[in-house]
C-alpha cells in the first residue's frame, strides 16, 4: 500500500457576524510535491468527506492516503471544530 502524506491547512471565509456553524471554511490539501486542491466545508463537516473527494479527484482509493495536520494524523470522524483549528475570518 502506498501512503501519501498530506498537509491540511484551513482558512475561513464569511462575515464575522455570521453564526459559527454557518461559516464556510476553505480546506487546502497540499501533497508532498506541493500540488494543492481546495474544498469548501462547514466546521461540522467530517474530514472523511474531504478525504473521499480528494481521492476521487486523484483517481485513487482513500485507503492509500494519510492526511496530516501539524504532524498529527487526521481521523475520518474528525471535523474542523473537533480539531480546534483556529482561523481568521477573511471578508
Amino acid at each position: 500500500m502506498i501512503t501519501f502524506l498530506l498537509l491540511v491547512v484551513i482558512m475561513s471565509e464569511g462575515a464575522a457576524s455570521a453564526p459559527a456553524e454557518e461559516v464556510t471554511m476553505t480546506v487546502r490539501v497540499r501533497d508532498q510535491t506541493g500540488e494543492e486542491m481546495f474544498f469548501k466545508v462547514k466546521k461540522e463537516t467530517k474530514m472523511s468527506k474531504i478525504f473521499n473527494a480528494y481521492a476521487e479527484r486523484r483517481g485513487m482509493s482513500s485507503n492509500m492516503l494519510r492526511f496530516m495536520l501539524d504532524g498529527d494524523r487526521i481521523k475520518d470522524d474528525d471535523t474542523p471544530k473537533m480539531l480546534e483549528i483556529e482561523v481568521s475570518v477573511c471578508e
